[in-house]
């Protein structure tokens, strides 16, 4: 969930999961100068002389992290006004957080971990400058999310390399939750939730990917996959019982792409959802015959699908 909230000239941006003990509140700073300001670029160089001239490596990664939410404060101010200064602002924003996530690489595991977990943060604040944007412009938007994404992940295999597996698959598991929150936050908003599911299963996609090198390892008492299994267990019933009556045609393939997604995670194989379906008030498999779809898919049996594409995390 977000909030925005104006006080005194200043947006203050308030993202809280609830997920997980390490879930972080983002505060944005003031954003100040705005991509449609004429002098905007003199902000930009006032920050690159104020991180080649900082004593420290710590002091400059707490330059590059403001830096980099001051983009996002940027867009979110602007989202719903100027679709060119959002635009913009989320352009500096994906070159910030690329040098924001390599400098706390450099700096050692506390400041990666820290780091790492802000991302959902960020992505919330996504979520909200695309519901302040036209259908037909939001694109970009989509791809900033995504690029972020992408960003964390390959940091994240970073980070486990590095021997903090335990905590990389807590933040994975916290990602997956955080973007399963937003499925059902806008289940019912065809603007919205094409772009949630692809997250969701770009997440998860990566968390299989992990679990090929870390299957053996541990989270607390329990193997990694038990524990992403058990983070994930009510998801496909609520994907099927509670988000397909909910959607429109626009969303089905996505939405199947998902579905698969956590299935695929669960050893399952992969179902073809039917697009005749009638009724947005119920679920297809939500009758007497099809209330239970276990492993082996004897109450809805898969068609063929096609080879998928191999994964691009490697």
């Amino acid at each position: 969930m977000y909030r925005v909230l104006q006080r005194g000239g200043m947006a203050l941006v308030v993202v809280s999961l609830a997920f997980s003990a390490h879930a972080q509140k983002v505060i944005l700073p003031d954003p100040g100068l705005t991509p449609e300001s004429p002098f905007y670029f003199l902000d930009l160089w006032e920050e690159k002389v104020r991180f080649l001239f900082s004593p420290r490596d710590s002091v400059r990664l707490e330059h590059r992290q403001r830096s980099t939410e001051e983009r996002l404060a940027e867009a979110d101010m602007l989202a719903g006004t100027s679709i060119v200064g959002v635009r913009r602002a989320l352009e500096h924003f994906e070159k910030e957080i690329v040098q924001f996530y390599a400098q706390a690489e450099r700096l050692g595991i506390s400041s990666h971990d820290q780091m790492l977990e802000r991302a959902n943060g960020y992505l919330s604040v996504l979520d909200g400058i695309s519901e302040h944007t036209p259908p037909e412009e939001k694109e970009f938007i989509e791809l900033t999310k995504i690029f972020l994404i992408d960003t964390q992940i390959d940091s994240l295999r970073l980070f486990a390399r590095s021997g903090s597996v335990e905590r990389t698959f807590e933040i994975i598991a916290a990602n997956i939750e955080n973007r399963f929150e937003r499925i059902k936050d806008v289940a019912i908003d065809e603007e919205n939730n094409n772009e949630a599911f692809k997250e969701y299963d770009r997440y998860i996609q990566f968390s299989i990917v992990l679990l090929e090198t870390y299957d053996s390892e541990r989270v607390g008492t329990e193997r990694t996959r038990t524990y992403l299994e058990r983070i994930t267990g009510s998801h496909e019933r609520v994907l099927t019982d509670f988000i397909l009556p909910r959607i429109t045609h626009t969303a089905i393939d996505n939405y199947e792409i998902a579905l698969n997604a956590v299935r695929k995670l669960h050893g399952r194989i992969p179902i073809v959802v039917p697009r005749n379906f009638v009724s947005h008030t119920e679920s297809p498999f939500s009758d007497d015959n099809t209330s239970s779809i276990d492993n082996n898919d004897k109450s809805f049996p898969p068609l063929p699908l096609p080879p998928a594409p191999p994964a691009s995390f490697e």
